[in-house]
């Protein structure tokens, strides 16, 4: 199937003399959200590279030229953040096997296939990959028909029931993605996924950091009066307690602040330990007696604190114990202990 995906104005010339350079070096494939962005139009800021081995050392050889770089050994993936924006990424073909639901993935680089690494994603519209030759081709490879027939219908699928399950915060992921695709659609199997009840307790699993570090790649909440209508939204108010509404203040300043914005009533500052909220963002919110928080009156049910024991910080215990009285103070230490 012939698909042109190098289409030079949609690419920054930094990335094509990257990718010559690794070419020349071992076989590589660009795989995922920039190859998607180029089928629709979209100029990339992004480019995630798929090398057989050796990420650390191609990244060292690329260091002096474009500045440090994080690696992360246990996936062994590589990541600069370059001029005007730009963001490159090396990883090598990998399996990945989940222990706990929510968890980490356990990551297998022993014979790994380019078909087997595909088949690890989120979704099959970025399991699309072109390998990159030395005379500069770029060649669409070990691809399902299927995947490149989604792409062009725009149609989300999870390549199995427990997508969801085994990593929860594709559910922010997802509605990133389609906001950026406009007109697009879920897979009926990826809506089955998401009414999914066993995804509450798996999500309330995920460690806050990783929640908060996915929401704050897109903002999540900002589509406008067709916000009801994803379902992705839908699961995620089920999860987490609180009384959803639509961003209300002018002053949000990035995206976890406007989901937590949107997050009001007695249950909302334990959904914010859960999304990853920091001790200066809680204090900011400073729900308790607050004029723009009027539901904040003390009268919290202390009895409702499942969320606590693993979310909440030392902060924002003492924040609490500031505020209630003696009675609903002990119910808290005997909660806690």
């Amino acid at each position: 199937m012939k698909i042109d995906f190098k289409n030079e104005k949609l690419i920054p010339k930094l990335f094509l003399k990257i990718l010559d350079k690794v070419s020349t070096r071992q076989k590589s494939w660009i795989v995922g959200g920039a190859l998607r962005d180029i089928f629709f139009g979209k100029k990339i800021r992004d480019l995630d590279v798929v090398l057989e081995k050796g990420v650390f050392e191609i990244s060292k050889k690329f260091e002096k030229t474009l500045g440090k770089f994080d690696y992360f050994e246990n996936f062994r993936t590589s990541r600069f953040e370059l001029e005007n924006g730009l963001s490159l990424g090396f990883s090598t073909l990998r399996k990945e096997s989940y222990e706990k639901n929510g968890n980490l993935p356990i990551c297998d680089f022993d014979k790994v296939s380019l078909s087997d690494d595909l088949h690890r994603r989120d979704f099959t519209i970025n399991s699309i990959a072109v390998s990159v030759k030395k005379n500069g081709d770029w060649i669409l490879e070990d691809c399902s028909k299927g995947f490149i027939d989604d792409l062009k219908k725009k149609n989300w699928r999870i390549f199995h029931k427990d997508s969801f399950i085994d990593d929860p915060t594709r559910i922010i992921r997802l509605a990133r993605y389609r906001k950026s695709i406009e007109k697009s659609s879920l897979d009926p199997m990826t809506v089955e996924a998401l009414k999914d009840e066993r995804l509450k307790d798996v999500a309330l699993k995920v460690s806050p950091d990783r929640w908060a570090n996915e929401i704050k790649k897109g903002d999540f909440f900002d589509f406008e009066d067709k916000l009801s209508e994803f379902q992705e939204y839908q699961s995620f108010k089920q999860i987490f307690n609180g009384d959803w509404v639509e961003p209300r203040f002018s002053r949000e300043k990035n995206a976890l602040w406007k989901v937590l914005s949107c997050c009001r009533g007695p249950d909302a500052p334990f959904t914010w330990a859960r999304l990853g909220a920091s001790k200066k963002l809680i204090k900011v919110l400073n729900p308790l007696g607050s004029n723009e928080w009027p539901e904040f009156n003390k009268n919290w049910n202390l009895l409702q604190m499942d969320n606590l024991m693993s979310s909440w910080d030392p902060f924002l215990i003492s924040l609490a114990k500031q505020e209630i009285d003696k009675e609903r103070k002990s119910l808290l230490d005997k909660y806690l202990n």
